[in-house]
Parts: structure tokens; C-alpha cells; sequence
């Protein structure tokens, strides 16, 4: 779900990696539905960088990337990806094995790619959802 200039809300099948206690968790969505005709994908990425076995997934001491990804559904046209960037907010809620959880993300911002390589996006930055479950 992504809120209001942009909004969207959709759903589908999420692929979810373990890394292992304390290791951190991997999960990814695409085919969520479209945006002014543009594809949506999604995909965030906690890594642990606290060595306690003890710890929940995400535990204390973990780093969290969202990437939030528009592309053409045909043609071509740039594609517009989100991700943090300083001031940026990103909470992650999961149950202890990580297989299920919610992600909370505020002020990601865009930069569009195209075949060349990357350009400005005029795009505002987003704020929003997701959840999954992978159990």
C-alpha cells in the first residue's frame, strides 16, 4: 500500500529468504498491479549486523533497505525505483522466524532509469505499507 499523491494498493505472491538468526530476511514481490500503467514490484531487505543468535528477527542492530519499483508494462519508458535516502523512515514489525511481518516506510525517495542509466525523477517521495507472509 502506498499513500496519497501516488496511491496504490495491491497484493500478490511474495518469495521470502530467510538468512538465518540473527542473519536477517529477504523478500520480494512483483506483479502487484499497476500504476498509470507502469508495473509494481517490491522487495525490502533486512541484514543483521548484531552477531546474537538470541535476537528476533529483525533484531536490534539490523540495517533495512525498500526498494518500491515502477517499470513499463510495454514499450518502453524510464523506470521509476523508491529507496531511502537520508531522512528517510523504514520500521520493520515481524514475527520472531521473519516469515510474516509488516514494513513501514516513509519519505522514500524516486530516480528513474533509463537505458542510458539513471536521470532525475520529478516524482514525489512515498510513504506506505507492506506486509507478508510467508509461513
Amino acid at each position: 500500500e502506498i499513500d496519497p499523491p501516488l496511491e496504490f494498493s495491491g497484493s500478490g505472491p511474495a518469495f521470502c529468504q530467510s538468512h538465518g538468526v540473527p542473519g536477517g530476511l529477504s523478500v520480494f514481490s512483483e506483479q502487484l498491479g499497476t500504476i498509470d500503467g507502469q508495473g509494481v514490484n517490491a522487495s525490502f531487505d533486512v541484514a543483521a549486523t548484531s552477531t546474537d543468535p538470541n535476537a528476533p528477527a529483525p533484531a536490534p542492530g539490523t540495517e533495512t533497505f525498500v526498494s518500491i519499483n515502477l517499470f513499463p508494462t510495454s514499450g518502453s519508458g524510464p523506470q521509476v525505483g523508491y529507496s531511502p535516502a537520508p531522512g528517510s523512515q523504514v520500521e520493520v514489525e515481524s514475527a520472531p522466524d521473519g516469515l510474516s511481518g509488516t514494513v513501514e516506510f516513509a519519505g522514500l525517495v524516486p530516480m528513474a532509469f533509463e537505458e542510458r542509466g539513471p536521470a532525475v525523477s520529478d516524482a514525489e517521495p512515498i510513504s506506505g505499507r507492506m506486509t507478508w507472509n510467508c509461513e
